[in-house]
């Protein structure tokens, strides 16, 4: 009943502006989001996305407001996104992944995120959107490191066994594998989760910790960090070949704008995060070289080889 309330909600917030409709020239789209607005930098990038849409397709495109989770909760927006509720979305790949298993490769990279768009990566992701999905890719961008926060000291991978560790599909296998206890919870529950002991860690970005107020029950920081933390941009797929090609040749260029310009800025903000962090008192323990590359090992192949079993073929192709 709650998902059928939420549905109808979203659908009757689109009477009057419903996709494609706002004139003949100009296209009205509605998207989602899966961080509520906020200090978030993760959010602010979509936000600037949104706005460049707005600013420089006046009369060709038009995004109207952004639904965030306290509406559609971020499980939901895949679906939401295939069904047409929303035309587009912002959410991390393995958002995704109970439409298109393996799609959390995406955040496992050891390629600059730019090569993606010529090494076959772009076009395997846009073939398999298109048909477990219904969407189009128009951005993948944040190529920012995550890194464990926990309230125990952690000097090796040995020191993760036994640890209870909020998890999301990106890193369960990473954390089984290392022995941890994997906890699922939501991103709102992060904060209470460490501060009754339900969770002794969690796996994050620096720019995340602050806006959450994660940073008031949170002792350490571990280096080195891993993965990729990003967010697929998409569009429905119906909505998309609704598209004129003007439309569609400058939504690829807000993808490209994202990827570049957006992306950078999100990435100085996050190292600049995690400098206020250190000295606002969060310890930083970095793991000696050994134990850092075992982390990373571990990580990396402990997820891919998850990755490949649940997708053999389109987890292969990305592994690949």
């Amino acid at each position: 009943m709650k998902r059928l309330a939420i549905l109808a909600a979203l659908c009757a917030a689109c009477v009057g502006g419903a996709p494609l409709a706002a004139s003949a020239q100009e296209t009205t789209l509605k998207a989602a989001y899966f961080i509520p607005a906020g200090d978030s930098l993760f959010r602010k990038a979509f936000e600037d996305f949104v706005a460049a849409v707005n600013e420089k397709g006046a009369g060709l495109v038009k995004i109207d407001g952004i639904v965030g989770p306290e509406a559609l909760p971020p499980a939901q927006l895949g679906s939401a996104m295939r069904s047409g509720i929303v035309d587009i979305i912002g959410v991390p790949p393995s958002y995704l992944s109970s439409l298109v298993p393996g799609i959390e490769g995406l955040s496992q990279p050891s390629i600059d995120l730019a090569e993606m768009r010529t090494n076959g990566t772009w076009d395997a992701l846009t073939k398999a959107l298109a048909e477990r999905a219904n969407a189009y890719p128009l951005a993948h961008f944040g190529d920012v490191s995550f890194h464990i926060f926990s309230n125990k000291p952690i000097e090796s991978v040995d020191d993760l066994k036994g640890m209870r560790v909020r998890t999301t599909n990106t890193y369960r296998a990473f954390l089984e594998a290392a022995g941890a206890i994997p906890v699922s919870t939501s991103r709102g529950e992060i904060y209470t989760s460490l501060e009754r002991g339900v969770v002794d860690a969690y796996i994050n970005i620096p720019s995340e910790v602050k806006p959450n107020g994660w940073q008031e029950v949170t002792k350490y920081r571990i280096d080195p960090g891993f993965y990729a933390s990003t967010v697929l941009i998409a569009i429905n797929l119906d909505t998309w070949n609704k598209l004129s090609d003007a439309q569609k040749a400058f939504m690829e260029d807000m993808g490209a704008y994202t990827e570049s310009e957006i992306a950078q800025s999100l990435v100085d903000g996050d190292a600049a995060a995690a400098d206020d962090l250190a000295s606002e008192g969060m310890e930083v323990i970095t793991l000696d070289e050994a134990e850092g590359d075992k982390l990373r090992t571990l990580a990396y192949e402990a997820s891919w080889d998850n990755i490949v079993e649940q997708a053999p073929e389109f987890g292969a192709e990305l592994r690949e």
